[in-house]
């Protein structure tokens, strides 16, 4: 079988990995596979650089019309069996691209997946072009299918959960030595590290202001790892706060496996989800987590069991387990520990892959 895998972001996050993690594992399981996305992307060099096939198609900065005729004389030279859609607006091209005459898409089956809380619109027209001609919406967490179903107008037929999957190697290879050193945290110092683009739904400024509110003496080193528009206002507000001496703005991380060896928990205040692969990667890593109750996250992080969670918006209560987990080393080894256990064998890449591969059958055969 032979299929396109389409995302238009040119930022990299945790759907343009799991774009290059599928597309190493369906290889492996036999399915041709060739990535298609925005010429300047990050996940187009990263395709490039890991020689994971990659067709740069102009599906941003455009109009509907012509972005959906670029990508079905994309899809007419690469003649897949299905195409699977990584955002709303390239479902919303590939959708149009089935429409035109001639062009490429024709009756293709189109597999939306939907990675992320309220990315899918419950708009007119995704409900009129998109849903008809998605042959399966694929989320990666039950809060984002109830989503879905609340809108009413997606067969419940049509829709498939399938978690993500986590590849233990590159955690468990790194190698952490000096890192600590590196960027300043002590031998005695209790790392947090936080890692996520900078952007409002992420929380970091709800995590801030919940440092804050633990006593100095309590307080963890914590390093936030990422880039994005709310970097500035992060910024200012550690020297607001005066949280300077305990708070490292690493920016861009490419060794995020490095970062979760040295660190000691995961903070992902995160206000909505879909099953963030950060949380993943730290359980892999045998560090506890400390997060917000939002959508998917509750589906990986058991409370008292593998991390803490408090409800949205609590900084309170973010405050109070952030600070329990920095005083109780047992506890954090306790959580940690079963954590990893829980990654292992109920969030293997393997068992993510079967799921896959069983979709493509089915739809193969239809």
């Amino acid at each position: 079988m032979r299929i396109a895998i389409i995302n238009s972001i040119r930022a990299y996050g945790g759907g343009e990995k799991w774009v290059l993690r599928a597309a190493h594992c369906l290889s492996q399981r036999g399915v041709t596979v060739r990535v298609l996305g925005d010429p300047d992307s990050e996940l187009g060099r990263r395709c490039q650089s890991s020689r994971v096939p990659f067709a740069a198609v102009r599906l941003n900065r455009c109009s509907l019309f012509s972005g959906a005729a670029a990508l079905g004389q994309a899809l007419r030279t690469d003649l897949p069996n299905a195409v699977i859609c990584c955002n709303e607006r390239v479902a919303r091209l590939a959708a149009l691209a089935a429409a035109l005459p001639g062009s490429g898409a024709g009756r293709l089956p189109i597999i939306y997946r939907n990675g992320l809380e309220g990315s899918f619109k419950n708009k007119p027209l995704n409900r009129l072009l998109v849903a008809p001609r998605v042959a399966r919406f694929v989320v990666n967490a039950e809060a984002t299918r109830a989503e879905l179903q609340r809108f009413g107008w997606i067969p419940h037929q049509k829709l498939r959960l399938i978690y993500n999957g986590v590849d233990p190697a590159p955690v468990e290879q790194a190698d952490p030595a000096g890192l600590r050193e590196e960027l300043g945290a002590g031998a005695a110092d209790v790392v947090a590290l936080s890692a996520a683009r900078l952007v409002p739904e992420k929380g970091h400024a709800l995590l801030l202001a919940a440092l804050n509110r633990i006593e100095a003496a309590r307080r963890p080193v914590l390093w936030i790892a990422g880039e994005g528009p709310e970097q500035a206002t992060l910024a200012a507000q550690v020297q607001q706060l005066g949280l300077a001496r305990w708070v490292r703005l690493l920016g861009f991380r490419s060794d995020i496996p490095r970062l979760l060896r040295a660190a000691d928990l995961l903070c992902h205040p995160s206000r909505r989800e879909g099953a963030p692969n950060i949380v993943l990667e730290a359980m892999v890593a045998g560090l506890p987590v400390v997060g917000l109750a939002a959508s998917g996250t509750v589906e990986l992080v058991q409370h008292g069991v593998t991390g803490l969670l408090s409800p949205v918006e609590d900084v309170e209560g973010l405050a109070r387990n952030l600070g329990q987990l920095v005083q109780e080393a047992c506890l954090r080894e306790r959580l940690g520990k079963a954590g990893r256990q829980r990654a292992l064998t109920e969030f293997t890449e393997a068992r993510s892959t079967d799921r896959w591969v069983e979709l493509l059958a089915e739809i193969g055969k239809e």
